[in-house]
């Protein structure tokens, strides 16, 4: 009973001490966000937000024109014009190592999944459709008897659990491979 009462008091003070502070009306809320937007649009007009901006891109655009200048000249200093060296055997090879860097492990990756893919699509497909049936063949004369065929005489299904089996097989290695396929397409 002792707790319940201290309990009750504490409420009680604490609640008192919290209503001291009363918040802000609406009125008010409205008319401090008015004045912080008034101060924003006095800081930021149109057109200093438009200079700023072509400043900006003003100075990016001669960073791409000065590293154009650059390359020219460096081009310029080796004695050999840009397509000149692209066209000898050191020109190729450094051309081929600038490929590979900006996009060869991305193109390694897509080529090495969808390869994996099909690999492992290809050979889960093939065991679900083959599914341990066993096959009689027959040799037929074809074209007069001057060449004989292998024909399909008998398709003898399985019992239940070895179809079973290949089915699980099947959809296992379809699984697994799909994921290990699109890890290695997408890492």
């Amino acid at each position: 009973m002792k707790k319940v009462l201290i309990l009750l008091a504490l409420a009680l003070v604490s609640t008192s001490a919290l209503a001291a502070d009363p918040a802000p009306t609406i009125a008010q809320q409205i008319e401090a966000k008015k004045k912080e937007l008034e101060a924003l649009q006095a800081v930021a007009t149109p057109t200093n937000v438009s200079a700023a901006v072509r400043e900006e891109a003003a100075a990016w655009g001669n960073l791409g024109a000065n590293m154009g200048h650059a390359l020219v000249g460096a081009a310029k200093e080796v004695g050999v014009a840009t397509n000149e060296f692209a066209a000898t055997p050191l020109g190729k090879v450094t051309v081929g190592i600038v490929a590979y860097k900006i996009v060869g492990r991305e193109l390694l990756h897509y080529i090495g999944g969808s390869i994996f893919l099909l690999v492992t699509w290809s050979w889960a497909t093939y065991v679900l459709m083959r599914g341990g049936y066993t096959y009689t063949y027959e040799y037929k004369p074809f074209l007069f008897g001057l060449w004989s065929r292998k024909v399909v005489t008998a398709k003898t299904p399985p019992d239940g659990s070895e179809l079973e089996g290949y089915q699980i097989l099947g959809g296992i290695v379809l699984g697994i491979g799909t994921v290990v396929g699109m890890i290695t397409f997408w890492s």
